[in-house]
């Protein structure tokens, strides 16, 4: 029981910490949504620098738990609450589940809002692409585009010539 009771410790310890990362990691997404919608390049970049780091670190707990997790009977092949269910008992077995409810919670709430802020940030960043799309096509004299089909059209904007934008007299 010595052995269980260790690794009972162990666990609620990483998982606690595995927790309070993933805590961290939603409050930078929140964070970096609200710079998005501000427009706040500086503090986006910091953000996503400090997502990045998270994330690693992320992995890295998930690493240490599928050890720590694979120390029991059927460690590799099971749910992390049924591990906990089948092989603790008394308050480790009631702290454990409650921790690991909350790591999974915590989880899905990481990948829905990484998902949505991925989507925002894909739209942000076709906005901005439609935008000087349009800009440049109004600096061309031959606009081409692809039409159903693979069909090309051209459509030609009116330019002045160059002897009419010289100013004749100063």
């Amino acid at each position: 029981m010595g052995n269980t009771s260790r690794l009972a410790t162990a666990l609620t310890r990483h998982l606690t910490k595995e927790c309070a990362l993933y805590e961290r990691y939603l409050t930078a997404l929140e964070q970096q949504r609200e710079a998005l919608t501000k427009f706040q390049t500086e503090k986006i970049t910091a953000l996503n620098n400090k997502r990045a780091k998270l994330i690693a670190e992320m992995k890295e707990y998930e690493k240490k738990r599928l050890e720590l997790v694979s120390e029991l009977p059927k460690g590799k092949d099971r749910r992390l609450v049924e591990l906990v269910r089948d092989n603790f008992s008394g308050k480790e077995g009631q702290e454990l589940t409650r921790l690991a409810r909350t790591l999974r919670e915590l989880v899905q709430a990481s990948r829905t809002m990484s998902q949505e802020f991925g989507l925002v940030n894909q739209f942000a960043l076709n906005m901005v692409n439609g935008s000087i799309s349009l800009i440049w096509q109004g600096t061309q004299n031959v606009s081409r585009q692809y039409g159903r089909k693979g069909s090309m059209h051209e459509s030609y904007n009116p330019t002045r010539s160059r002897q009419e934008t010289v100013l004749r007299e100063a």
